[in-house]
């Protein structure tokens, strides 16, 4: 009934002012979305990159019964300034007793960690594998396990652990920025429908 009182000036205003509205929330709502699917390729890709890295370097101390090395490697690589998503690394041997840990206090070496099935499932690894689990409500954790081979022979397997804390607060400001031009392109939107519907 409130459609049929309205002219048609007034009708042409509320569809194009509706359409281009609808446009804008749908349009910025995929691109968050697929913003959020980049982040978390990127993180994931990162940390691969890092768990390869360590593994590579691991074969030598491993064969040498270094772990001072291992240890040294470890905590130079979660100390970096430029990687503050690593909650941690650890490498440990076949059987998935710690040979290094960047908190050594709370795993020891030749500490089992076998404790849950994302423990498990790392120490099957025969190649990299992502496996992920909550921390809190607002924070997950990547653990990426990447094996050490020489030959053909495991040597060991690396872990990395990530956080997506970091990525979240980068999230939320493009949020914040995505939903600004969207809101600033609503009003445009508006005021270019009044102005045609003006003309008419």
């Amino acid at each position: 009934k409130i459609l049929r009182t309205l002219t048609i000036r007034q009708k042409l205003l509320l569809t194009i002012i509706t359409g281009t509205l609808a446009v804008i929330f749908l349009t910025s709502a995929i691109a968050l979305y697929e913003m959020s699917g980049i982040l978390k390729k990127d993180l994931i890709n990162k940390g691969t990159i890092v768990a390869t890295d360590v593994s590579k370097h691991s074969i030598e101390p491993i064969m040498h019964d270094d772990i001072w090395e291992l240890y040294k490697f470890v905590r130079t690589m979660t100390k970096s300034s430029h990687m503050p998503f690593l909650n941690y690394i650890m490498i440990l041997d076949p059987d998935g007793r710690v040979l290094a840990h960047t908190n050594p206090h709370a795993y020891r070496v030749g500490d089992p960690v076998l404790d849950s099935p994302l423990d498990k499932n790392a120490l099957l690894a025969t190649d990299t594998i992502v496996q992920s689990v909550p921390l809190s409500r607002d924070e997950n954790l990547y653990d990426i396990s990447v094996p050490c081979y020489l030959e053909n022979q495991k040597l060991g397997i690396v872990r990395v652990g990530l956080t997506d804390r970091f990525m979240k607060k980068d999230l939320a400001v493009i949020k914040q920025n995505i939903l600004s031009l969207a809101l600033f392109l609503s009003i445009i939107s508006i005021a270019v429908g009044i102005f045609m519907a003006h003309r008419i």
